[in-house]
């Protein structure tokens, strides 16, 4: 169905997005715009991400700290090189998005009628067990390797902090503001629609199954992906690294 599609669309605008903004090109900007109306319209609750991308891109946005201030006033917005992203992006996107959450907006009440209510942890542990494992493994008794993903993945949260990625025209606070991004990336595209949807459903039940956090999964797999370079690259132990590999 369309839960495939909306994930590779997800994950597709939030690398056009990264681009537009630390490289300050305009192509990759509407190619993000293209990109996330076509993930909203294929799925709804991708709107959550967005939301995630918006905090995100305040991290990555270019700033002119470091750089030789020129005398005279500053340069004009229109007349920097992210403003034809930004401003061709928006004019794209938020048509699209205007609508198409309104139309969400509608549907929710209509969804309560065979769903029950479930709660924050479920979802995160569902989540978490169909991210490792998959769908097909029945969750009872693999508490351990739950764990392991788990500990995997805040392992990359944890090389991510001491070594925050850098892109030019980051400005003085880089290392912040690659912190920041970087988080906003694995952290909020995780945990904040898995919030949101839990919020909405103690008034309407609308959660199904980990399908409806699908969206997410590029996310986890980034940070196993850098967990497991962390273990690998710089684990003092061999153990540490036959762990890795295993």
């Amino acid at each position: 169905r369309m839960y495939t599609m909306v994930t590779a669309l997800a994950l597709a605008s939030i690398y056009t997005l990264w681009r537009a903004l630390t490289e300050r090109n305009w192509k990759w900007g509407l190619g993000c715009a293209l990109i996330t109306a076509a993930a909203v319209a294929t799925q709804y609750l991708f709107i959550l991400l967005l939301a995630v991308e918006l905090v995100m891109a305040l991290f990555l946005l270019p700033r002119r700290a470091g750089q030789p201030r020129q005398a005279g006033k500053p340069r004009p917005f229109f007349q920097r090189p992210i403003a034809l992203p930004l401003v061709g992006g928006s004019v794209v996107l938020l048509p699209i998005l205007a609508v198409l959450g309104y139309r969400a907006w509608q549907l929710i009440p209509t969804l309560a009628p065979g769903r029950t209510y479930i709660a924050l942890p479920a979802m995160l542990a569902d989540a978490l067990h169909v991210f490792s494992l998959g769908i097909s493994w029945k969750p009872h008794g693999l508490w351990p390797y739950h764990l392991l993903f788990g500990l995997v993945f805040l392992g990359g949260l944890v090389s991510l902090w001491l070594r925050p990625p850098t892109w030019e025209g980051a400005g003085e606070r880089a290392v912040g503001r690659g912190r920041g991004a970087a988080l906003t990336l694995l952290l909020g595209t995780i945990f904040f629609p898995a919030v949101i949807m839990w919020i909405v459903s103690l008034f309407v039940p609308i959660y199904m199954g980990s399908r409806y956090l699908i969206a997410s999964s590029p996310a986890f797999y980034l940070g196993l992906a850098v967990g497991l370079d962390a273990l690998v690259l710089h684990a003092p132990t061999r153990p540490r690294r036959a762990l890795a590999a295993v």
